[in-house]
Parts: structure tokens; C-alpha cells; sequence
């Protein structure tokens, strides 16, 4: 339009450059409005590897050549929408997981919301887990009782990573499966008799 026009950036040198126009390449504009060339966002690692499907797991991706811009987003899985990122340092984003059915996505970083990582790190969405019942239902403020837990969903890779917890109140404890469909924890000591919320997680978040 009259107002707007689109072009691609050459390749060039990092640093910051002036953009100008020209409607017949040789006379320029003098806006001295400035475009910045960086080195590109590389991922490492994401930290945690696993959530549930629903979304929401605040995701830390570690890496480097993050740029705090407000185009600063991440990918979960590459035909996905980006989901705005937050910059802590050069070396580390957060970002949390949206929606998405089950399985494993690539996690890629844009400082631009264009160009993205070349570098992706694995993800696994999965089936929320599920709560039939549990038993005992009490124990000594002491601790140390057996509890079973029984439903579905039951992740053996959450698992196996040290990741599926069992929280009660504001303690967590790990979590052995047995199958399946039921797993155990040990409850924490506590310091009053009152009932406390039983939680679980996949990802110890």
C-alpha cells in the first residue's frame, strides 16, 4: 500500500544498520530507522522434557543467541502456533506448552517469530493422568506409610526419569509404578493432623 511495503534482508554481518528506501536506486531516504542483524538462537536442552496434553508446563529451554525482543517466541512442533517466550538471559527462555494432541514435538526458538532454531530439543505430550482412588486414606503424622494409588495414565518415562511425584500438601515424594494402572508413594512426615491435598505429577512441576 502507500503506507507499507515488504522486503527481505540480505544476508549481512551482525550488528545494528540503518534501513532506507528508494523508489528508483538513487535517491535514498535519510529515516536512519534501524534493522538488527543477530547471530541466530541455538536450543540445547528444554528442561521440563514431557507435559500434559491440555498445555500450560512452563517450559525452560536453555541454548544461546537469545534475543529479548518482543517477537521472542517458541514452537511446539514446527505446523504448530508460537507461543509467546520470556527472556531470562542469552541463554535462557521460558515459554509454556500449548495444546496439543499426544506424542513427541520438535521445541524451536525465534528471536523474530520468523526465522527459528535450526536446533530442536523433544517434548512429549501425554495423557493427563487420572485419580480412581487411594488407599490408605490416613496415616501417622510421622509418615511413612504406603500409599497406592490407582487410575490411568500411569507415565513408566516420567517414571524412569525421577519425574512422577506424589505431593502431599506442599511436600512431594517420588512415585514407583506398580502397573499401569497404580502406582505408590511413601508419605512425607507432617506437623499437624489435618487432611492434606494428594496430588500427582508427570514432570515434577
Amino acid at each position: 500500500s502507500a503506507f507499507e511495503l515488504v522486503c527481505s534482508a540480505p544476508p549481512h554481518a551482525t550488528g545494528r544498520y540503518a534501513v532506507e528506501v528508494s523508489a528508483n536506486t538513487q535517491d535514498w531516504t535519510e529515516s536512519r530507522v534501524e534493522f538488527a542483524y543477530y547471530s541466530g538462537p541455538h536450543v540445547h536442552a528444554i528442561s521440563p522434557v514431557l507435559g500434559p496434553e491440555d498445555g500450560g508446563t512452563l517450559v525452560e529451554v536453555s541454548g544461546d543467541g537469545f534475543v529479548a525482543s518482543a517477537q521472542l517466541v517458541c514452537r511446539f512442533g514446527a505446523d504448530s502456533r508460537p507461543v509467546a517466550a520470556e527472556w531470562v538471559n542469552g541463554s535462557v527462555v521460558r515459554c509454556r506448552s500449548p495444546p496439543h494432541g499426544v506424542g513427541n514435538v520438535s521445541v524451536q526458538v525465534s528471536s523474530n517469530n520468523q526465522q527459528y532454531s535450526a536446533e530442536v530439543a523433544l517434548f512429549e505430550y501425554q495423557l493427563p493422568m487420572v485419580v480412581a482412588s487411594v488407599r490408605p486414606a490416613e496415616g501417622p503424622v510421622g509418615g511413612g506409610t504406603m500409599v497406592v494409588v490407582q487410575g490411568l495414565h500411569f507415565s513408566h518415562r516420567s517414571a524412569a526419569l525421577g519425574l512422577l511425584r506424589c505431593r502431599f500438601g506442599d511436600t512431594s515424594v517420588p512415585a514407583f509404578i506398580s502397573h499401569s494402572m497404580e502406582l505408590r508413594c511413601v508419605t512425607p512426615a507432617s506437623t499437624s493432623c489435618s487432611p492434606v491435598p494428594l496430588e500427582l505429577t508427570s514432570n515434577a512441576h
